[in-house]
């Protein structure tokens, strides 16, 4: 899926940038956030993960260094208070297929989760990181964020 999308439906799911996210503690940030609401379910699919709702996307393949990391801030965004997901991040194989590395539930409760994953046992290969966000039960009110998602060498 390209970000962002064209438009905003809930039923096809959609992902934009915010540039001042206001996130479910209340705060506003100064990073930019992705903002995903994933699909009613039955529109993007990865086997492993079932029927719910789904959005995905993938950074471009890179070549992984002893020590880097991904690192993200995650959560839901202020005022849904009905957001209820799982985020997952994965790795694309050079052979195409996928691995969990790392997966968390968020639902909406005033907190925002701190992710910083050693990403050092893939040193040496060439992979694409997707982050993924799926509906824990209905889509409806899933607006979940990836604040300043990177990896850091």
């Amino acid at each position: 899926m390209k970000c962002p999308t064209p438009v905003e439906d809930e039923l096809i799911g959609f992902v934009y940038t915010d540039e001042n996210p206001r996130l479910e503690t209340g705060e506003r940030e100064d990073e930019s956030a992705l903002v995903t609401h994933p699909d009613m379910g039955g529109r993007m699919r990865y086997d492993f993960l079932g029927e719910q709702g789904l959005i995905a996307g993938a950074f471009p393949a890179q070549l992984i260094e002893d020590g880097d990391r991904f690192e993200a801030i995650i959560g839901c965004m202020f005022g849904n208070e009905d957001c209820n997901v799982l985020f997952y991040l994965l790795v694309q194989k050079p052979n195409g297929n996928y691995d969990i590395l790392a997966s968390w539930q968020e639902y909406y409760d005033g907190q925002v989760t701190t992710v910083s994953l050693d990403l050092s046992e893939w040193a040496g290969r060439e992979i694409s990181l997707i982050l993924a966000v799926v509906a824990n039960g209905s889509a409806q009110g899933d607006y979940a964020f990836w604040l300043h998602p990177r990896l850091m060498r």
